[in-house]
């Protein structure tokens, strides 16, 4: 068994599938990994970049983290407790 890895006509990273070992790879897959970190992998040229915008990575890594439910709960039980 081997990994190949699946992406669209525009290079767009799809999903990691399973191939037999005497399987050619098809058309749109690779054995070439994406890197880890990349928020969008796209394969060109024989290689994975970023197909994420600069700007786009700026915003999700200073985006505030979300409140959970759980978390709003406990705040709000704190509140009534006071």
């Amino acid at each position: 068994m081997k990994q190949a890895y699946h992406f669209d006509e525009n290079g767009h990273f799809i999903d990691t599938v399973v191939l037999e070992n005497h399987q050619l790879l098809p058309a749109y897959h690779t054995d070439i990994r994406p890197p880890d970190g990349l928020f969008q992998p796209t394969f060109q040229d024989g290689h994975w970049n970023e197909g994420m915008d600069a700007n786009r990575i700026h915003e999700l890594r200073n985006q505030q983290p979300r409140v959970t439910d759980i978390e709003m709960l406990l705040e709000e039980k704190e509140d009534l407790a006071q």
